[in-house]
Parts: C-alpha cells; sequence; structure tokens
C-alpha cells in the first residue's frame, strides 16, 4: 500500500479555504470597512436609533396593523378597521367628538399618502397604518414609501403666511393634524417615511 500523498495549500482540497482567506482579508481591508459603514451598516443603525429615539415619546401597547395600497378608495375600509380597534382598545365610552377628530387625522393622514407622498408611485405601493394606545394616550402612526419630506419646515411656512391656513386646499391637512394632536412627527426611517401622531383622551 503506497503513501498515502500530502494535500498542499494548491491543491483542491484546500481551494475553499484559500477563498475564505482571501474574503476574510479583503474585509479587513480599511476601505472595505469604510464601504460598508457608508453604504450600508452605517445607515442602517442610524435609521434604527432615530427611529427608537423618535418612539421614546409615544410608547404604544396594544398595538395593531392595517395593510393598504395607495388607493383613496380603500379610506372608507380604513375608517371602518380603526372604529373596531377603537372600542377594543378603549373599553370605555369615547365623546363623539373626539371619535370625529381621529377620524379626520386618519383620513388626512391616509390621503396626503396616497395623494401626495405616492403621486408617482403604482396603485400597489403599500401604506401601512398602525394603531396603539399608551396609558391616556392614542397613538398612530402611517408609513408610506415616498421621497423624502421636510415636515416642521413646511408646517413653519404655513404659520407664517397671513392667509390663515386652514382656508387653503395646499397644507391644510397639516394645520388640521397639528391643531386635533398632542403631538405630531414626520420623519424618514430607511426607505420609508413614517407619520407619527399622538392625541390625548378626554380627562
Amino acid at each position: 500500500m503506497g503513501a498515502r500523498p500530502q494535500g498542499s495549500i494548491k491543491s483542491n482540497r484546500f481551494k475553499s479555504l484559500r477563498g475564505r482567506l482571501a474574503w476574510l482579508r479583503d474585509c479587513l481591508r480599511p476601505r472595505r470597512w469604510q464601504q460598508w459603514w457608508t453604504q450600508g451598516l452605517g445607515p442602517r443603525l442610524h435609521h434604527w436609533w432615530d427611529y427608537q429615539t423618535d418612539n421614546r415619546w409615544m410608547p404604544t401597547s396594544h398595538q395593531s396593523h392595517l395593510h393598504l395600497t395607495t388607493d383613496l378608495q380603500e379610506l372608507p375600509s380604513l375608517l371602518q378597521w380603526f372604529d373596531v380597534i377603537l372600542k377594543q382598545a378603549i373599553p370605555e365610552s369615547l365623546p363623539p367628538q373626539f371619535l370625529w377628530e381621529c377620524q379626520l387625522i386618519l383620513t388626512e393622514g391616509f390621503t396626503n399618502a396616497a395623494r401626495h407622498a405616492h403621486h408617482h408611485r403604482p396603485p400597489h405601493t403599500p401604506i401601512v397604518v398602525e394603531v396603539g394606545r399608551c396609558g391616556r394616550c392614542l397613538n398612530i402612526q402611517i408609513w408610506d414609501y415616498g421621497d423624502p419630506f421636510d415636515w416642521d419646515a413646511k408646517l413653519a411656512l404655513l404659520k407664517q403666511e397671513k392667509r390663515n391656513p386652514l382656508e387653503k386646499e395646499s397644507g391644510r391637512g397639516l394645520m388640521f393634524m397639528e391643531q386635533l394632536s398632542r403631538r405630531v412627527r414626520y420623519r424618514r426611517y430607511g426607505k420609508r417615511n413614517c407619520l407619527m401622531v399622538q392625541k390625548s383622551f378626554p380627562s
């Protein structure tokens, strides 16, 4: 019986190992780490941290989700779903004015996402609505895939105009949500935007 040939680093059995070593050596290059951080890991961590920070002021329990498309005809289904969720999360009776204001916030938020944020997107582009309760507050989040939008700058511009912003068609929804809510934020996380609205229950 002849002696078993010894494998070398150039033999087939070590090709996979050589490939892994080459990949590891490439990963350890400073430029590669910088590329990963600027194009992948860094932005993702930044978006995650922003979302966690923004949600500190609106923690949510008993949260429910509804997935919609970019179609204004889905608005009645959204309002019907909201009425059911609200009764489940809030067993106590609420005044009709509070319910009407919540419906108006949902209507304006969904309409803005479908008509403005997604005006150049296909009709099947999803819009996700999240509703939850935390203590004496109702939290609403509406997610869209539109382009980045500076909500605070637009709102400040509307408030500087001499004409009553509620009399204008453009921007009126922003003013409604601002006046009817305890807090409103519009932030971008990754490839999506999130409208976060917090409304206090009547005492």
